[in-house]
């Protein structure tokens, strides 16, 4: 099964499924040709046998049928699906975000709790429009800022974040 039939098993989105496999470590996004960018599956999950990356290059010619079609893509074993959904537990965040009272609350909870998940999402599930959606998050940064990877590698800089 491909990452859009767990989406369409799970009743949502394309984007909202692979935000949620990869935020729960199913899926690392990986430099691919360049400056692409593809969500393979982790090793973590080829090893625990949840399923394997598949090369398309080997079923499909890039120059005929386009080149998206011949590159590498993650393939999750259909009797593990059940289980792989179950964890996500998008059910459970969406009868959470429910039962909160007020648009402005649904949102701080899920950009605070789910931040992973699609602004279109988001904005469904918190009862409030995209563009919404995208200020709150442009809010957030601004308001909450978040050191970077390089300002974290030198000794000296990481002893002042962490002072």
């Amino acid at each position: 099964m491909t990452v859009s039939d767990l989406a369409e098993m799970a009743g949502v989105d394309r984007e909202t499924m692979a935000g949620a496999l990869e935020h729960n470590g199913y899926l690392v996004l990986v430099p691919y040709g360049g400056r692409q960018r593809r969500r393979l599956l982790s090793d973590h999950a080829v090893a625990a046998g949840y399923g394997h990356n598949a090369d398309g290059g080997l079923l499909h010619v890039g120059h005929l049928e386009g080149f998206n079609r011949a590159s590498v893509f993650p393939v999750i074993y259909p009797e593990h699906a059940e289980a792989i959904i179950w964890t996500l537990d998008l059910d459970g965040i969406r009868d959470k975000a429910v039962a909160l009272p007020g648009k402005r609350k649904r949102l701080r909870w899920l950009l605070d709790q789910h931040a992973y998940l699609p602004n279109a999402r988001i904005a469904s599930l918190a009862g409030c429009t995209v563009s919404a959606v995208e200020k709150a998050r442009a809010r957030r940064g601004a308001d909450f800022p978040v050191a970077s990877y390089r300002e974290t590698i030198g000794g000296d800089n990481f002893e002042r974040l962490a002072a």
